[in-house]
């Protein structure tokens, strides 16, 4: 079975049931989601797709990007999901690098013609229109018959050292990930509706695939993009909603309840769940989340190449403040079963709970000793007037490296790195305090939230006073 029998599915059991919303317009039911769907499949094949062939998306959120994915599937075609900040030729290098034919686009996005295609067309144009145009009526043709190991979704990584790599995902993967999401992250009922405000391109858009699976609602925010006062308003409207968020994304719609007023009881109207994952979320700030919008977290990690989830801490284990261990528990990633290389370092206690040190390309190694820069940053996070921090090594010739705290200070708050020192002091072991504090205005990050530690160490050995 494909992925394009999970929307035929639908289309048969809750034809008229409303599945996709712009905002809070309706968009489509299964039905006319599936008809668009396929439509779209038999005119690609027409258009001489082969079952195989990839089939890029550069754009940003919209209603037609679900629609597209599953007329791809429908066809029997593997969709190259691209993140929608790259530059042009960082997308014509995927393109060449996936041998991709088509690609569906916003001009907002891709402004200009892509080299390497055969065709390239903007979803809001009367060319689009043409292609998702239903079929005249009648019984929905039977999608292409793909086989489990065959490849559904070419997964680009984010490519922050080097060049991206291109993650093959089959169908079989993706539904069993879909089914496994039920068990280990959360359960998914028919009247629950899940947001995309953060990129379809990445994580985000796998979780279409449970949703749709139980026959939820899928909501594109009308902004395409992460507005809390938005995301809130959309709650409100279409009753409480689940979505995926990385750690920034979290921190600003608890910054926007708590500048509003609003308490666990406004939370739990607006969201029923907010799965994080996909960068480190720091101990203070998922105790300042919980405070302010009680208790609706799950935490992830994975990687591209899982996809999704290699371990889960469950929203009972986040919430469980009386558990003895509840500051290790809420610190991990939750429970891990068997093993996969990820390149990163971490421990597991005695109930399999796996707390992640660092990325072991990010290990600072000073004077002979091993320094976890997140346990730096957990510290510094804790010092008054301290928004944001990011900690990376600095070569040196006579310890081989030294540490280096990137801080955003606080609103209205100036940088104090002598009272920096001494919170430091105060809480861990001289060596691994800071050896240099930069001030900065904001972290470079990517479009999913990850600080790029790669450019931050590329400028902290630039000088002494890398600013």
């Amino acid at each position: 079975m494909s992925l394009a029998h999970l929307l035929a599915r639908q289309a048969r059991t809750s034809p008229d049931t409303l599945a996709l919303f712009n905002g809070t317009e309706p968009w489509a039911t299964h039905a006319q989601w599936a008809q668009r769907s396929a439509a779209l499949a038999q005119r690609l094949s027409a258009a001489g797709l082969q079952p195989g062939d990839r089939v890029v998306l550069f754009m940003r959120n919209h209603p037609r990007y679900l629609e597209l994915l599953w007329g791809a599937w429908w066809a029997g075609l593997a969709v190259v999901p691209v993140n929608a900040k790259l530059h042009p030729a960082e997308v014509e290098w995927i393109i060449d690098n996936a041998q991709a034919r088509w690609a569906f686009v916003t001009s907002d996005v891709a402004p200009r013609a892509l080299a390497g295609l055969d065709r390239q067309i903007d979803i809001e144009s009367p060319e689009a229109d043409a292609l998702l145009a239903p079929l005249p009526a009648g019984a929905l043709p039977d999608p292409h018959d793909s086989a489990p190991g065959d490849m559904a979704w070419l997964f680009y990584t984010s490519g922050t050292t080097g060049r991206p790599k291109g993650v093959m995902l089959t169908h079989r993967n993706l539904m069993t990930m879909g089914l496994c999401y039920f068990v280990d992250v959360d359960p998914v009922d028919r009247g629950d509706a899940i947001v995309y405000a953060a990129p379809l391109s990445h994580g985000c858009g796998l979780y279409a695939i449970p949703h749709l699976m139980a026959g939820a609602r899928h909501v594109v925010p009308a902004s395409g993009g992460v507005e809390p006062a938005e995301l809130f308003a959309l709650g409100q409207a279409l009753g409480p909603l689940s979505t995926f968020a990385a750690p920034t994304i979290v921190k600003r719609l608890v910054d926007h309840a708590e500048a509003h007023g609003l308490g666990p009881a406004d939370a739990a109207r607006a969201f029923k769940t907010i799965v994080y994952g996909g960068a480190p979320m720091y101990l203070a700030d998922i105790r300042r989340a919980l405070r302010v919008m009680g208790p609706r977290f799950v935490q992830i990690y994975g990687q591209g190449e899982t996809p999704m989830v290699g371990t889960a801490l469950s929203r009972r284990h986040i919430a469980d403040a009386a558990h003895p261990d509840h500051a290790a528990r809420l610190a991990s990633v939750g429970v891990r079963e068997g093993w996969l290389w990820t390149g990163d370092l971490g421990s597991m206690d005695a109930h399999g709970f796996l707390t992640l040190k660092d990325r072991s390309k990010d290990l600072i190694i000073s004077g002979g000793s091993n320094i976890y820069p997140r346990e730096v940053e957990e510290v510094l996070l804790t010092a008054p007037g301290v928004a944001e921090v990011a900690v990376v090594g600095a070569p040196d010739p006579e310890w081989g490296e030294v540490v280096v705290a990137f801080v955003v200070a606080a609103p209205g708050q100036a940088g104090d790195a002598a009272a920096l020192d001494a919170h430091c002091l105060a809480r861990i072991a001289r060596f691994k305090r800071p050896k240099r504090y930069v001030f900065v205005d904001a972290l470079p990050k990517n479009n999913y939230g990850k600080v790029l530690k790669t450019e931050l160490r590329q400028r902290a050995a630039q000088s002494e006073n890398p600013a």
